[in-house]
């Protein structure tokens, strides 16, 4: 059985994935030349624009503090303007009302369960998992980590408990997920799970079943 991972990559069976690179965020890097990383990665954005990888571009804050992306990959590269006021609008303009949202994951092995943690509409606060509802986005108590969009301003509240994130194994048992959600929905932060976004954990060593699995 040929192993997956010394195939020729094609634009079948791959993507290009380029997160956040914009002038604010160049800024934090320490450990290279930043004109060399900015070469690095335009040298790789023509590549794959030049085999016609498929490339997937993201941004963060873009209009408040990091930056539109860098034109060298926009518009030398790809040669494309985005409408950046609609790639935001669905955590932005549609949904002021939440602080995060997450796409639509399982929790690891048969039988995982959608983590849509908790019901709000339920009298008792609790992280029960709620069913997933195809192409709806579902409000929930806590999503999972794995995949989420934030506003950024939720972490600069004095209010939330530190540290944000901790397994917790006393007082009762919680992930670090979990843990933060608890703290969180009492400071009023509300949160919802983006089902027509399916991500999920990819096994390739099959410790939770099959190998080369994603649950």
């Amino acid at each position: 059985m040929n192993n997956p991972k010394h195939e020729l990559l094609t634009p079948n069976n791959c993507t290009l994935i380029m997160i956040d690179h914009q002038p604010q965020m160049t800024f934090g890097v320490a450990n290279i030349d930043r004109q060399l990383l900015k070469n690095n990665v335009v040298g790789l954005a023509k590549a794959a624009s030049v085999f016609n990888v498929p490339t997937i571009l993201t941004a963060v804050e873009t209009e408040s503090f990091s930056g539109y992306l860098w034109p060298e990959i926009l518009d030398r590269v790809f040669d494309v303007t985005p409408d950046l006021s609609a790639t935001s609008r669905p955590l932005g303009e549609a949904h002021p009302e939440y602080a995060c949202i997450g796409g639509l994951y399982f929790t690891k092995g048969p039988g995982g369960v959608a983590q849509i943690w908790g019901d709000p509409r339920d009298p008792v606060n609790n992280f029960r998992p709620q069913p997933p509802r195809p192409g709806e986005l579902v409000e929930c108590c806590g999503t999972g980590m794995g995949f989420n969009l934030w506003r950024l301003d939720m972490f600069r509240d004095p209010d939330l408990r530190k540290p944000w994130f901790k397994t917790q194994t006393e007082g009762g048992v919680a992930t670090q997920d979990l843990y933060f959600w608890a703290d969180a929905r009492k400071q009023g932060y509300r949160c919802g799970v983006d089902c027509s976004i399916q991500v999920g954990h990819y096994d390739y060593e099959g410790k939770f079943g099959p190998p080369d699995t994603t649950w």
